[in-house]
């Protein structure tokens, strides 16, 4: 199981890097939960239309996972912030 669960994260962030978040979310999430995550990823994309993610590392054990990641983007629109400034980011998300 926790293999299963490592390539679902996997497949989550494939579909990022290619722009395709809303066939894995319907693939992945349950349809209520789909509809929220569709909504989210639609909002975080038109911010950071060029956002991308790598996975470093995965643990699993049973149903959970844990990663870390390193994320890049460009900030080119509105997202939990109320000006429209420009800027890019480079992180690792964990």
């Amino acid at each position: 199981m926790s293999e299963e669960n490592k390539a679902m994260v996997r497949r989550m962030v494939e579909a990022i890097n290619a722009g395709e978040e809303d066939a894995a979310v319907q693939e992945l999430f349950a349809p209520r939960a789909a509809r929220r995550v569709m909504w989210l990823f639609a909002e975080f994309r038109m911010a950071f239309p060029d956002w991308r993610e790598e996975i470093v590392e995965l643990v699993a054990e049973d149903d959970t996972v844990a990663g870390r990641f390193r994320c890049s983007g460009t900030h080119r629109g509105e997202f939990l912030v109320h000006d429209q400034a420009t800027f890019s980011v480079t992180d690792r998300c964990s």
